[in-house]
């Protein structure tokens, strides 16, 4: 049952997956670093597949284990979501232009990439926040804290999916030119400061 952490073998008496993960966290931890890919058998585990094999008796099977520095891991995260978010204003402004061309089909074919961006957008936040054992609740931009941007943002889609449920497709598209640039603003200045707040720690 060789069980590896960063290519270097890790002597642990593990029975289960779970065995193997608990006693590579108990090294890591000391290091300041944490568990960020999980190998069984050459097939990495992802998301809810990792509780889903964490019982498994991983007997004479190969376990390997990345680790990561949490901080660069989770910068690295909220640039990307930083990055998704501009994606995300340009297809806004993309689909307000094809419908105020009349181009539904083509708007109601690419407004989907934004929407996908935005329902991951806060849950992303949050857990590089909880990674970091940052409180949300202490960053503000422009007067405005995560709960409040979070609340803007739930408003903003529930307009936005009532309008495109009556197919009103001009205030779709005045909603998308003229009230979602700020928001993506401000998620993007939030994810600004939740960088620089990791980053001085």
């Amino acid at each position: 049952m060789p069980i590896y952490v960063d290519d270097i073998e890790l002597q642990a008496d593990a029975e289960t997956l779970k065995d193997a993960i608990l006693a590579a966290k108990e090294r890591l931890d000391a290091a300041g670093r944490i568990i960020v890919e999980i190998k069984v058998a050459g097939q990495p585990l992802v998301g809810d597949e990792i509780e889903e094999h964490v019982d498994d008796y991983i007997a004479d099977t190969d376990v390997h284990l990345v680790s990561a520095d949490p901080k660069a891991e989770a910068i690295s995260a909220l640039e990307q979501i930083r990055s998704h978010l501009t994606e995300a204003g340009k297809v806004q402004a993309d689909v307000a232009d094809l419908l105020q061309r009349d181009e539904q089909a083509d708007a109601m074919k690419t407004i989907g990439g934004s929407l996908a961006i935005w329902q991951q957008t806060s849950q992303g936040i949050a857990q590089c926040a909880a990674m970091m054992n940052v409180s949300l609740e202490a960053i503000e931009v422009e007067g405005k804290s995560f709960a409040d941007l979070t609340t803007q943002l739930k408003l903003r889609l529930n307009e936005l999916y009532e309008y495109l449920t009556n197919n009103d497709t001009v205030a779709v598209a005045d909603t998308l030119a003229y009230e979602w640039p700020d928001l993506v603003q401000g998620w993007q200045a939030m994810v600004g400061e939740l960088i620089d707040t990791i980053q001085k720690q």
